[in-house]
This record gives structure tokens, C-alpha cells and sequence, in this order.
């Protein structure tokens, strides 16, 4: 039974790049042998490498015995040229050269990132240095570790890696590629249960590479007894990634299209969805965007404690100031509308002329003016210098509220919208991620991130400089997510970059797959 209680829900992104930590001009040092040989991609013999650690040695840039291997190492990294690096451990435990902990490191790494399976020979090295390294140093840092997973998960040995990720659990800072890897590593060895344990417990909250997803892939490809099971498989992972709010990369998702349409059992069509939520390709409506009464209760009641009674306000304000702000808000809520006045202020521009915040304030108070919208600002004190007929109009259509200018105000803001019941809108064009995370919670941070894709509008001014229309981008009418309808049908967004981009409102997906099952 594998012991997946050291899997943490938090884990970070820590990419370690294999640089020098000599300065970055010795790759540009032509008259170096390495640096000639790797840019003409010259095959390096034996008698060259002895050659090149002689000339580092006794270069200017005075590398030891110790660190003359990690540097070469790096060099060949920086050229792009894994295969040098790969002979040169070869040619360095062929000499019985003994390889220090950074070059051991660097090495697996090399392995893991090539594209093609470790070799017969690879593979006895990685055990033959991992063994030797292990018996060396019965706990090792957390870089080195990482390491040793990645280079193992791509073995048979590779379930020693929850031993490895047992090591470094007291930092908690598991790099996301180390569990992604073993998470791989069990698709690869078609131990789905495995798989689906690590990857269901990472609950993940960065990018998942593409390597795993493929891994997957591979997997229901090969284990599937018909393409009932295959597409049964393949959409458990649509259901995941429904789950975590987590958009593909089109590389990615194109592969599990393919999958299904050679089925001859589904159509799949590219297609954008319309501002209403429906799909131009087959005509359904995606379902709308919504926060039950419970988990809205349950966030504000969080929100609210974390905020408000724990230290995150007082920092930046007063006892005296939050207690008349909420008999402020307590005695005129709830609000339809309320808006952040000076990141909504700020935040639009129309071009013309000299900016002037309490115009394009007002200009924004003047659309819920306009629908009876019952409207809270929440803005700072020296707001009052701002334009005087501008200011006049804003104190006589809304309820406003001026706290000191040191004060903060997300937590103020978010306070009068919670408070207002779960169908008050915010004016804000701040993503409020600070505030999100501060839940510890991946269900009530997953609730706050589609509350506020339901809750906020953000200004904007569109058009051609001095020519600007002022546009107030409202929450879309559908869940940009992936979805299933009653009939098994799927509709999945997609990133077309490879960046990461979380789902929130000024980045919703353009770009959808639409998957239909073909009637039998």
C-alpha cells in the first residue's frame, strides 16, 4: 500500500535551470576547447575530455577538482547538447572519475528531461550512482532529491520516489514537476489507482505538464479493452479538469480529440462559444455560472473571519475606523452595486485630455445610476480634493464611505459585498488573488474563484485613443469550464498558449472542443 499522507495539496513551481554558478561569460569564451567543440557539435573522445577539464583547471576562471565537473556539465546544458553531458559522465566513470553530489544531480536531470526512454545502459548508471549516493549521504537536500525522483520515476524502481518525496517533507515545498513526474510514473506502469491517488491529493493549482496528461493518454490507449472503455477513461479526466477549473494546452487536448474521433463513436469540432453561452457546433447551451446559497455562506463567513477578525485589516487601519465602517454599511446595506472608487477611478482612461479620477467615476456610478442600482463607494479621504461637481454628483446617487489613506481596500470592499447577500455585483479591476489564497481551503478558494467570476465587473474604455467608449465587461453567462451535458456530450476550453493562465474573468477561453457522441 503506498503511503500518500506526505502529499501535500500545496506545492510551488521550483524550476532548477542547470547554470553555473561561475559567471555566465565562460560560454561566450570562443577560445575555450569546450565552448568550440559544443557549437559545432563536434563528437567529443576520451582524450578531448581529459583535454578540456585540464584547460578549466588551469584557466582564468580557476575551477577545482570539485567543481570542474558540475561547470562542464552546465556548459553542455547551455548548449543544448545533452548528449555531451550524457559522455561525459560516461567518460568520467569509465576513468573512475568520482562524480560529486552537484554533477550526480545535474545528470539525472539531463535523463529526465531527454524526450526517448532511458537506455539499458542508462538505467544501470542511475542505479549504480543512486545506491552509491544513497549509501553516502543517507539524507540529502532537497535539490538533489528532486533529482532522484525525476531520474527514477522513469524506472522500475520508480515507487522508491514516495520514499524520496517522505525526505523532503518537513520543507513542503515539493517541486511540481517531482510529483508530476510520479504521478507519470504510475500511468506509465499502468497503476491507475496510484496515478489517480497522487494526482487527486496534489489537487493541483499550477499548470499540469503536458508530459503527465500525455502519460495518461498512453495509458487508457493501452488498457482499455474497447473504445465503451477508452472514452469512459478519457473523460474521467475531462470530469478532472472540470473539477480544478484546469484548461489544456491545444497540443494536449488535440491528442485526446484524435483519441476519441479514431473511435468512429464521436464528432469533434472546434468552435467558440457565444456570449449566451451556447455552442455554434452542435447548438447546445452551456450551463450557467452559479454559487449555491451554501457555499456562498460558507465563503463569506470565512472570508469574513480570516479578513476581519484576524490581522489582515488591522495593519493598514484602526479598531475605531473598521467599527465605523460596518455600522456605516450595517445600516445602509445591502447594495446592489459596490465599487472599489480608486482602483475603478484609476483603472479606466479615456484618453482625452488630462485624467480626471472623479470623471471616470462618476462616469462608471452613471450605468447603475441609470437601472436603479442601489450603489456603495468605498474609497480614501483625499478622494475629497478630487473634482468638486464631479464628487457632488457621486455623494447625491450613491452610499460612499472614506476611509484614512493608509487603510486597505479589498477587505473593506469585499466586506459591503458579502454582507449584501450573494447577488450583489462589485466594481473592481483588481483579481484579487492575495485575498483568495488567504483561504486554506482548495474548495472555498475554488467557490471564491467562481463567486467572483459571477460577482465582478470590471471597467474598461475601448476604441481608438481620444475616441474611447466606456464598457463595463460584465460575468459571462455561462461556466468557462469544462462541461458535460445529459447526454455525455463534452465541451472543453483550451489554452492556445503554452503559458499558464488561471480562470478568471479578463482571460475566459476563446478557443472550446466540442465532443458529441454519435447516437448508436
Amino acid at each position: 500500500m503506498v503511503n500518500l499522507r506526505f502529499i501535500r495539496f500545496f506545492c510551488t513551481e521550483r524550476p532548477y535551470p542547470l547554470k553555473s554558478t561561475k559567471p555566465c561569460y565562460i560560454k561566450h569564451q570562443e577560445n575555450l576547447m569546450l565552448n568550440h567543440l559544443l557549437q559545432t557539435n563536434q563528437i567529443i573522445d576520451n582524450d578531448k575530455w581529459v583535454e578540456i577539464r585540464k584547460e578549466l583547471r588551469n584557466s582564468e576562471f580557476a575551477f577545482t577538482e570539485h567543481n570542474v565537473d558540475s561547470a562542464i556539465m552546465d556548459l553542455c546544458c547551455d548548449f543544448s547538447n545533452k548528449l555531451a553531458a550524457k559522455n561525459y559522465v560516461e567518460f568520467l566513470r569509465n576513468t573512475n572519475h568520482e562524480l560529486n553530489i552537484a554533477t550526480i544531480g545535474r545528470y539525472f536531470k539531463i535523463l529526465f528531461t531527454s524526450e526517448t526512454p532511458l537506455s539499458a545502459e542508462e538505467t544501470k548508471a542511475v542505479f549504480e550512482l543512486y545506491d552509491k549516493l544513497r549509501a553516502k549521504y543517507p539524507i540529502l537536500d532537497t535539490r538533489t532529491t528532486e533529482s532522484c525522483i525525476l531520474v527514477l520515476s522513469k524506472t522500475s524502481r520508480w515507487k522508491e520516489c514516495f520514499d524520496l518525496l517522505e525526505m523532503i517533507q518537513s520543507d513542503g515545498l515539493v517541486g511540481t514537476n517531482a510529483y508530476a513526474s510520479i504521478i507519470t510514473a504510475a500511468f506509465n506502469n499502468d497503476d491507475a489507482e496510484t496515478g489517480w491517488k497522487c494526482l487527486k491529493q496534489l489537487q493541483p493549482r499550477t499548470k499540469l505538464p503536458n508530459f503527465l496528461l500525455e502519460s495518461y493518454l498512453n495509458h487508457c490507449t493501452r488498457c482499455a479493452t474497447d473504445s465503451k472503455e477508452l472514452a469512459i477513461q478519457i473523460t474521467k479526466m475531462f470530469e478532472f479538469w472540470s473539477d480544478y477549473d484546469f484548461y489544456p494546452e491545444q497540443e494536449i487536448i488535440e491528442m485526446y480529440m484524435k483519441c476519441l474521433k479514431d473511435t468512429k463513436e464521436w464528432i469533434t469540432r472546434k468552435t467558440s462559444i457565444k456570449h449566451n453561452g451556447t455552442c455554434p457546433a452542435c447548438g447546445y447551451k452551456l450551463s450557467s455560472l452559479q454559487v449555491s446559497s451554501d457555499d456562498f455562506e460558507n465563503l463569506a463567513k470565512s472570508f469574513l473571519y480570516k479578513v476581519l477578525v484576524g490581522n489582515d485589516v488591522y495593519n493598514n487601519t484602526t479598531p475605531k475606523e473598521l467599527q465605523e465602517f460596518k455600522k456605516f454599511v450595517d445600516a445602509t446595506k445591502p447594495y446592489d452595486v459596490v465599487i472599489d472608487g480608486l482602483n475603478t477611478a484609476y483603472a479606466v482612461k479615456n484618453g482625452k485630455g488630462a485624467h480626471n479620477p472623479a470623471r471616470e467615476l462618476a462616469n462608471v456610478l452613471k450605468t447603475f445610476v441609470a437601472e436603479n442600482k442601489k450603489t456603495f463607494i468605498f474609497g480614501r479621504k483625499h478622494m475629497l480634493k478630487w473634482s468638486q461637481r464631479e464628487m457632488n454628483y457621486i455623494k447625491q446617487h450613491s452610499y460612499i464611505f472614506l476611509a484614512n489613506d493608509t487603510s486597505e481596500d479589498d477587505p473593506f470592499m469585499l466586506y459591503a459585498t458579502f454582507t449584501s447577500g450573494m447577488n450583489t455585483f462589485f466594481v473592481s479591476r483588481d483579481l484579487m488573488r492575495r485575498h483568495k489564497f488567504i483561504l486554506n481551503d482548495e474548495y472555498l478558494r475554488r467557490t471564491f474563484r467562481h463567486w467572483q467570476l459571477t460577482r465582478q465587473i470590471q471597467p474598461k474604455y475601448i476604441g481608438v485613443p481620444f475616441n474611447k467608449q466606456l464598457v463595463l465587461i460584465h460575468p459571462p453567462a455561462f461556466l468557462p469550464i469544462a462541461q458535460q451535458n445529459r447526454n455525455g456530450d463534452w465541451h472543453i476550453p483550451y489554452n492556445e498558449e503554452t503559458s499558464y493562465k488561471e480562470l478568471q474573468l479578463t482571460n475566459r477561453p476563446s478557443q472550446w472542443l466540442c465532443f458529441k457522441k454519435i447516437k448508436s
